[in-house]
């Protein structure tokens, strides 16, 4: 069980690290989960940095652009606001991911293709 977490930590440690930096779930527990999975330092500081300074680069926008009002809201619904950033980050990894595998399928059945005319 510990190596299949520690598998996925390996692989998505990186992206954990950046949703909890911007999410309302206690940061804390995902730096020190970080270190237990030995997540690469140069990769956590960058995640941490970006996560963290968009959230509160965010909120500060937010509250030039329409005053404390915002802050209410932002109070009452940062779960939301948080698991729709959150989705949104997932997708564009997902989606990123699944180009990347098909354009170098493409690219590797060209090469096949150029090889066969040869």
């Amino acid at each position: 069980m510990i190596d299949k977490a520690d598998n996925y930590f390996n692989e998505y440690g990186t992206w954990t690290v950046l949703i909890a930096a911007f999410s309302p779930i206690p940061y804390k527990v995902f730096t020190i989960t970080a270190g237990i999975f030995k997540v690469n330092l140069k990769k956590f500081v960058i995640a941490s940095i970006i996560g963290r300074g968009a959230r509160f680069y965010a909120e500060s926008v937010l509250i030039m652009l329409w005053g404390k009002e915002i802050l209410a809201f932002i109070d009452s619904n940062l779960e939301l606001i948080t698991l729709i950033t959150a989705a949104a980050i997932i997708a564009v990894v997902v989606l990123r991911k699944r180009f990347l595998i098909i354009k170098s399928k493409k690219e590797g059945s060209s090469n096949n293709n150029n090889d066969a005319s040869k």
